[in-house]
């Protein structure tokens, strides 16, 4: 695939205490069961009082309780704590229910479920490790390999979140509908990961009118865009990179889709500004672009002016748009830097340079010199390339530039709009 998204943790999606039902016990001074489920049933709704939670803590440490109404109660603590991001608490109570029954399908899910969100550097591998306790624990919950497969994807281990995506898929049918689109969705994402765009597109059309939440629909429809785009249909790409972002644009205030970022939208934007650019509708590409960019999709932590770009044709399809506004915008830089920059300031143009056999590589060049068309410089990158190197005098003409960036003193850039979209999107790819 030519773009890479970072990761987002929505896509872990996990509906934990709906998927553990609890078997009634013989009544007690604590709560009790009609209690118990309605405390549940309130921790799932994200209404739960301070009075819920008290009664869950009295009823999980008292050891009259059998063990089973206590890891439960601990569990329903864990997940209260975490949705209010309170990630020490979330993690103490969990082991807390480990310690009463180490084998409790709830609790190694639970345990699981939060080192999935935490940032730790082996957090994901911990996750991967208690969801495999988990499933050893309870292999008939199709939620469990919905969750493993999604932390795999993640990590771009995108053939074996695929076999969990399958493997969810079967035990819906004994289950809900609900995780049997989820899984189809994932999997359809992990298979335009995989370039895999034909069997990607085919699995993502027929689930499109299929119930699943609305951020993972939106995904959905970026990845099949993506993967018709590049199978170059750009018409259907628009299409779907239009229902995606009408999604996200016209989301109810405080909802989940409406949290996606600006920047994210702004991606959307672009992406369809190239299918525009590539159609030769010129307009409506530049529309879209200035749209991408106002909404924040030229993101701070572009690459140092010193890094080598590697690039694939399928990736250059992406830039076009990128190098018309860089171009339209070239003559004003131009004249910026023969008027004179002030002390301290770089300037450098993007290009390509090629070897005897055809091999390019893009690259910064340091402008010194601007006479007419002609820029003379020094290039700014270790390549790889024969017969270039560090530090040597260039020439660039007008036309071979791709780009332009400006650095003041303090390290800020302006343009290298090619860079910040490389840094954004395609750095983490493999």
């Amino acid at each position: 695939m030519p773009y890479s998204k970072s990761n987002s943790a929505h896509l872990l999606i996990l509906l934990l205490a709906c998927s553990f039902t609890w078997a009634p016990l013989a009544q007690s001074k604590s709560l009790s069961d009609s209690q118990l489920k309605d405390v549940q049933e309130r921790v799932q709704n994200d209404s739960i009082t301070a009075d819920d939670t008290k009664s869950l803590e009295e009823t999980a440490k008292n050891k009259a309780q059998p063990i089973m109404r206590r890891v439960h109660c601990f569990a329903l603590l864990s997940q209260y704590y975490f949705s209010k991001g309170k990630w020490q608490p979330a993690s103490d109570a969990i082991e807390e229910a480990l310690k009463l029954d180490g084998k409790s399908p709830e609790a190694l899910a639970q345990r699981a479920y939060i080192h999935s969100y935490t940032t730790a550097p082996k957090s994901a591998a911990l996750a991967l490790k208690y969801y495999d306790q988990a499933i050893a624990a309870n292999q008939d919950k199709s939620w469990l390999y919905l969750n493993r497969g999604s932390i795999k994807k993640l990590q771009k281990q995108f053939k074996e979140a695929i076999a969990d995506f399958d493997k969810a898929d079967q035990l819906t049918m004994r289950e809900t509908k609900h995780h049997h689109a989820m899984a189809l969705a994932l999997k359809t994402q992990c298979l335009g990961q995989l370039k895999m765009y034909e069997d990607c597109i085919k699995l993502g059309d027929s689930i499109k009118s299929e119930a699943l939440p609305d951020l993972l629909k939106t995904d959905l429809l970026e990845e099949t865009g993506l993967a018709k785009l590049s199978l170059n249909k750009e018409k259907d790409a628009i299409a779907d990179f239009s229902q995606a972002l009408k999604m996200l644009t016209t989301a109810e205030p405080h909802s989940y889709t409406n949290q996606a970022s600006q920047a994210a939208i702004g991606r959307l934007y672009y992406l369809r500004g190239v299918c525009h650019h590539k159609l030769k509708e010129t307009e409506l590409a530049n529309k879209d672009l200035d749209q991408a960019i106002s909404l924040g999709f030229r993101v701070p932590g572009a690459p140092p002016p010193d890094r080598v770009v590697k690039l694939d044709l399928s990736s250059e399809k992406l830039f076009q748009p990128l190098i018309a506004q860089a171009r339209k915008t070239l003559p004003e830089a131009k004249a910026r830097f023969l008027k004179g920059l002030p002390k301290g300031y770089t300037f450098s143009v993007t290009t390509k340079i090629y070897d005897k056999n055809k091999k390019f590589e893009q690259v910064f060049v340091i402008v010194k010199s601007w006479s007419g068309d002609r820029i003379e410089g020094i290039l700014n990158n270790e390549v790889q390339l024969q017969g270039f190197k560090l530090g040597q005098a260039l020439t660039v003409y007008e036309k071979d530039v791709l780009d332009w960036t400006i650095v003041n003193t303090k390290g800020e850039e302006e343009g290298n709009l090619i860079g910040k979209f490389i840094d954004k999107n395609l750095a983490n790819q493999e």
